[in-house]
This record gives structure tokens, C-alpha cells and sequence, in this order.
């Protein structure tokens, strides 16, 4: 779901006259064949838990939690990502523990542009490429966004005051 809200978030120091136009992480859909195979494998390690007598108890015990593991990592990395859009710059976070923070100013961009394949239309995400000037190929991409068409259009909206003559960048 997209997030549209002022509050910023420890990694982002926003200007005075700075504010939020859109947050949010990666589609929830990216990892959902993954979240079904990890619960597929506790649930089978649970039928066989509640079959299976004594030492046999080994093999499906290990199942549940390699399936735990396997969903709890799927969701960590899904957590780590998150994109954020200000009126003036826009962000792409990675990592928890440890974090990268990439930002570009929306006065440097050139074009944006957005993908989604047949499967992902369905679902509704994409994703959303952003390339800036003097440089060649995309600078930043963001993947996976739910509404990658409202999200390039609220790039598009921001680059238009950003880049207008009233616009003042002190």
C-alpha cells in the first residue's frame, strides 16, 4: 500500500521547507511464491511431526525450521528496501542492520520511465527507472513499486515545480 505521510524517518533529514510526497517499500506480491513454499515445508514438517513416532520426530522438526528460516529471510530482505519522494529529492534505502542510502536531487533528473511485465501488471507493481543528467543508462531504479505509473507521475509532478522558474533552490 502507498504511503503518503509527513512524518520522516530516522534516515532522511528533510529542509525547513521539505516535505514527504510518497513513501514506500517493494510490493508485498515479490515474495509471496517464496512465503508459500517456506509455509508449504513448516506444514508438511508439522503433519510429519504429528505422524511420525519417536527418532523419526528428527526429520520433520528440522523441516519446520528450515521453512521458518526460509520465510523469515524472505521477509528481512523484503523489509530492508524502502523509496521515498520528497518535494525536492528522492531516495532509495537497502539494509537494517547496516544501511545505504542513495538520494538524488530531482533537479538533476532527466527522464524517468517505468516497466512491468504481463505478470506484474496484474498484480499491480512494476518498475520505475530514473536517470539523471551527465551520466549514461538508469542511476536509480525502483523495483517492485506498487503503482509504478502513480509513482513516476508523482516524480513527473515534483520534477515540473522543481524545474519551474518560480522554484527556488536556496
Amino acid at each position: 500500500m502507498t504511503r503518503e505521510e509527513t512524518e520522516s524517518p530516522s534516515w532522511v533529514t528533510l529542509s525547513p521547507d521539505e516535505r514527504i510526497i510518497w513513501q514506500d517499500r517493494p510490493s508485498h506480491w515479490v515474495i509471496a511464491k517464496e512465503l508459500i513454499i517456506g509455509s508449504i515445508v513448516v506444514g508438511i514438517g508439522i503433519v510429519g511431526i504429528v505422524l511420525l513416532p519417536g527418532l523419526w520426530l528428527l526429520l520433520p522438526s528440522a523441516l519446520v525450521l528450515i521453512g521458518a528460516i526460509y520465510a523469515g529471510v524472505t521477509i528481512y530482505k523484503h523489509r530492508k528496501v524502502r523509496y521515498l519522494i520528497t518535494s525536492t529529492e528522492l531516495y532509495k534505502k537497502t539494509g537494517v542492520f547496516s544501511k545505504s542510502v542513495i538520494n538524488l536531487r530531482l533537479d538533476r533528473i532527466q527522464n524517468t520511465s517505468f516497466d512491468q511485465t504481463f505478470y506484474q501488471r496484474l498484480l499491480g507493481y512494476g518498475t520505475v527507472h530514473i536517470e539523471t543528467a551527465g551520466t549514461d543508462g538508469t542511476d536509480l531504479v525502483l523495483e517492485s513499486v506498487n503503482n509504478p505509473e502513480h509513482v513516476m507521475g508523482r516524480i513527473t509532478e515534483c520534477l515540473e515545480k522543481v524545474k519551474s522558474p518560480e522554484y527556488d533552490i536556496a
